[in-house]
């Protein structure tokens, strides 16, 4: 006998089994906005559950929803904890979900913000990479914290990592960006220039597709030739991009073409 684990109108992705009791773990999906839930099955009761549902308006410091299509392929740190990455604003966190209690909770160091991602997660470690606009990737290994903590930037042993250092020449930060007249919500920028100019550098624009997409403080090399070139980019994240909430996206619906491009120019 089949059990529908949805009721036809959304789309699955990620599903994953862990152990004892044996629990189904899967995102779920709209079929308009690429926002997602986290939802349990119990395999035994065929119990559907969400754990972690939609965010329409983070806070400023809060979870901003669920964004990413996939899991790692081993993601348990025991029957109770999942982790993988996931799109917060600017950066790709590790996230921690205890599936009994429903609490998710970003996890990396607060001092370390970039790009996170997790391979895997086995026997109390967690295999991982991480990188900003400045730092070409590195892979790491590092022990699970405990329950009530998160990583710290010790905890992080790396085990492969770039030969080529450029941090010296780079630097970058997160522009909060608000227009009165713009009908949307306060967005922001990752603006990334040479860390010493004798004047103004000449500034690329960039602004990703989608529209329901984002972009990320990540490495590219493409941005690090145009940096040794004398130049500065600019990674705008304009109303409707993921990563900020429900409300923050659907303020482009309708819009598209006017929203988007005014918060770009």
């Amino acid at each position: 006998m089949s059990t529908p684990l949805t009721d036809g109108t959304k789309c699955i992705f990620g599903l994953r089994f862990n152990g004892e009791p044996l629990y189904l773990l899967f995102i779920e999906s709209d079929a308009d906005l690429p926002h997602r839930s986290l939802v349990r099955v119990d395999w035994k009761t065929k119990k559907i559950e969400t754990l972690v549902g939609l965010v329409d308006k983070p806070t400023n410091e809060g979870f901003t929803g669920v964004y990413t299509c996939s899991l790692p392929d081993r993601c348990w740190g025991d029957n109770d904890k999942m982790y993988f990455h996931d799109c917060q604003k600017l950066y790709k966190e590790i996230m921690r979900l205890d599936v009994n209690t429903k609490s998710i909770s970003c996890i990396t160091s607060d001092t370390e913000k970039g790009v996170y991602a997790v391979f895997d997660v086995f026997d109390g470690l967690l295999l991982g990479r991480y990188a900003n606009p400045a730092q070409p990737m590195k892979i790491f290994i590092a022990e699970l914290p405990s329950s009530n903590d998160g990583f710290k930037d010790t905890d992080f042993c790396e085990i492969a990592t770039t030969t080529v250092s450029i941090s010296d020449n780079i630097k970058w930060e997160v522009l909060s960006l608000t227009r009165e007249d713009s009908g949307g919500y306060p967005y922001e920028a990752l603006f990334v220039s040479p860390r010493v100019v004798e004047s103004l550098p000449p500034l690329i624009v960039s602004s990703h597709g989608g529209p329901h997409m984002s972009s990320v403080a990540d490495f590219t090399v493409w941005t690090a030739c145009f940096i040794g070139l004398g130049y500065s980019v600019v990674f705008v994240n304009y109303n409707g991009s993921t990563g900020y909430g429900q409300d923050f996206m659907k303020s482009l619906l309708g819009n598209v073409g006017t929203l988007d491009v005014n918060d770009v120019q």
